[in-house]
Formats: structure tokens, C-alpha cells, sequence
């Protein structure tokens, strides 16, 4: 499995997160410290629970082929919001404006399947290419990519 082909820091949930872009899928984890056991713990053991160590480390990852959408947006003068839709959830990931413009461009990439190698000549060429003229009607649809963007991507398929 090849490295991540981006990574940043971001703002999720309220919390500070690495985030990893790789062909297959968005990977992100958050670290915080925690008491053992929770505050019920410490609550019970007076605070002596407070004294022990605990580390705790969320990770969650979204596959590729169940991204629907991406759109980017202003959240305030520092950062820039990068939505990732899928059928069950919206991700939100608050990062700078050059970081959100360079992630929607990676994670669209993706979704077309531009980093996948080429399909054999013959009948299931062109299979490929009505698959993709299809993944491309359904993200303008969805407002992931501008008319102009589509219009770009479907010239690139069509070889005109």
C-alpha cells in the first residue's frame, strides 16, 4: 500500500486531528487525554484515578467509492471548511484555504478515478468511459462539480 498522497492537521469535532488522504480512502485520528475508567472512576476512587495515565485514540475513516460529494466553504477568516458527504454522514474538516482547495482537488480526483490506470481497449473501454460520464452527471448533479468543471472532465474522457 503506497504512502498518503496528502496530510494536514485540522479542526474536527472541536478538536484537533491529523488527517491522511491516500488513493483509497480519508483517514483521520484525534488524541486526548482521558482518566481510566472515565469520570465515574474518578469520581468513585476519590481522584486517584486522575493520577494514572490514559491516553485515548480515535480514528475513523471514510472509503473513497462512498464519498457522494465534497464542497468547500468560508468558516470565519482563518479557515476554509471541506465537507465530505457520504450516504450516512457529513464530515467536516476546518483547514486553510490552500489546504481546502488542494483536498476538494485530491478527493474529486479520486472520485473520478483518474489515479486508476486506464481501461483495456475494446468493449469494455468504452464501458468505462459511459461509467465515468456517469460518475461525472452525478457529481455536477450534486453540486461537487461546476458546469464547467463537467464539461472539462467529460472532454478529457471523450478525447476531444
Amino acid at each position: 500500500m503506497s504512502g498518503p498522497l496528502m496530510e494536514f492537521t485540522s479542526r474536527i469535532a472541536g478538536r484537533n486531528a491529523k488527517v491522511a488522504i491516500y488513493e483509497d480512502r480519508i483517514e483521520w485520528g484525534r488524541s486526548g487525554w482521558h482518566p481510566p475508567g472515565g469520570a465515574t472512576a474518578a469520581v468513585l476512587t476519590g481522584g486517584t484515578s486522575l493520577l494514572l495515565p490514559g491516553k485515548r485514540r480515535d480514528t475513523n475513516m471514510i472509503p473513497i467509492r462512498q464519498i457522494q460529494g465534497v464542497t468547500t466553504h468560508r468558516a470565519g477568516m482563518r479557515f476554509t471548511v471541506v465537507k465530505v458527504a457520504t450516504a450516512a454522514d457529513v464530515v467536516e474538516f476546518h483547514v486553510s484555504k490552500a489546504q481546502a482547495e488542494e483536498a476538494k482537488a485530491t478527493i474529486t480526483r479520486l472520485m473520478l478515478g483518474e489515479s486508476m490506470p486506464t481501461a483495456a481497449p475494446g468493449s469494455a473501454a468504452s464501458a468505462s468511459v459511459a461509467d465515468e460520464l456517469a460518475k461525472l452527471a452525478k457529481l455536477r448533479d450534486s453540486g461537487a462539480l461546476t458546469e464547467e468543471e463537467f464539461a472539462t472532465q467529460k472532454a478529457k474522457l471523450l478525447g476531444s
